[in-house]
């Protein structure tokens, strides 16, 4: 074999290599759908492709205040880093409070996360909203990342967000709950609205 002939093979073999590892199925649905890898991995399925995430999640990054961090700390994780505005020089989280916010490392904005504040934060799982598509390839080179789609999703269904968000990180038992207290309050003010 020439020299080459070798190299091709050699640069094929490594592109295969790439793809293989990294499946991008574009779905017409933006479920996430997850299946056992390993005891330390389970496939999440997103709008941009395929994610192995750690089964048991510790070091999380929320790229959004309002529709990733408020659903994370609602089933009591408490992320190490989150994405905050900027309104007036002062963080804005979206309606959430300084109490649950405290201790949190800003990662820039939401539309324009900090690439060196997430590298030092050492996270094990990214989460954000598909409005970051075009940072996808270097959040995934930092930690495995899931991005849910808003527009087909989030918008339309809060429980069935916070359950997407539960199975990603494991909290299926508390999502139920807190639907399930959520639900009650519901059916109380119904009932003092009758009432009344």
């Amino acid at each position: 074999m020439n020299r080459s002939l070798k190299l091709f093979l050699l640069i094929a073999f490594f592109l295969l290599a790439i793809a293989s590892c990294h499946l991008f199925v574009q779905s017409s649905e933006p479920l996430t759908e997850l299946s056992a890898i390993s005891s330390e991995c389970q496939l999440v399925r997103h709008p941009l492709g395929e994610t192995c995430v750690p089964v048991e999640p510790k070091r999380i990054v929320a790229l959004d205040p309002i529709y990733i961090l408020d659903p994370l700390l609602a089933l009591d994780i408490k992320p190490v880093g989150a994405a905050a505005d900027n309104w007036l020089g002062k963080k804005y989280w979206g309606g959430l409070s300084s109490e649950e916010t405290k201790g949190l490392e800003v990662i820039g904005q939401p539309y324009q996360p900090s690439l060196e504040k997430l590298l030092m934060v050492k996270p094990d799982l990214i989460l954000g909203l598909t409005d970051l598509k075009q940072y996808y390839p270097q959040l995934s080179a930092i930690a495995p990342t899931v991005l849910l789609d808003y527009y087909e999703k989030v918008k339309f269904s809060f429980k069935k967000h916070l359950r997407s968000i539960a199975e990603i990180v494991g909290r299926e038992v508390k999502a139920e709950e807190v639907l399930s207290q959520y639900q009650t309050r519901i059916e109380a003010l119904k009932a003092q609205m009758t009432v009344g």
